[in-house]
């Protein structure tokens, strides 16, 4: 018996995937199959910025992914691909700040909300010279 189980797509395209290396699934067994096609992509997508996805949730209408280094990217059911390439797009520059983002979510149709493990000095300086404050 392989480790290897293949999985069959609606063009008739096989694709085969380790199961020990899967990242985990939380979704309804109508919803595998969408499941593993979006974490192929992101897979690929990611892999320049060397993040790895350790869990796959469909909750609602919404699809979390949580990434190897604990931050969970949010999306709607729509473009999500396209979604996930402006995540890439995005992602260097917040990590070259050093933040410590918990989330980020795409669920926006011109844009997305980050949501911060602590929020960053520098932005709670910004608002306080400001006149804001965080609640």
């Amino acid at each position: 018996v392989s480790d290897l189980q293949s999985f069959t797509w609606q063009d008739d395209k096989s694709v085969y995937f380790d199961l020990m290396l899967l990242p985990e699934l939380q979704v309804h067994a109508n919803n595998l199959t969408e499941a593993l096609h979006h974490y192929q992509q992101m897979r690929i997508l990611f892999q320049p910025l060397s993040l790895s996805i350790e869990k796959v949730a469909k909750k609602g209408p919404s699809w979390e992914i949580v990434l190897d280094n604990a931050m969970t990217l949010v999306f709607d059911h729509q473009a999500i691909e396209q979604k996930a390439q402006l995540f890439v797009k995005v992602y260097p520059s917040l990590a070259a700040k050093r933040m410590s983002i918990a989330r980020l979510d795409f669920r926006y149709h011109h844009g997305f909300a980050i949501s911060w493990y602590d929020e960053p000095d520098y932005l709670l300086e910004s608002l306080s010279e400001s006149g804001y404050s965080m609640l």
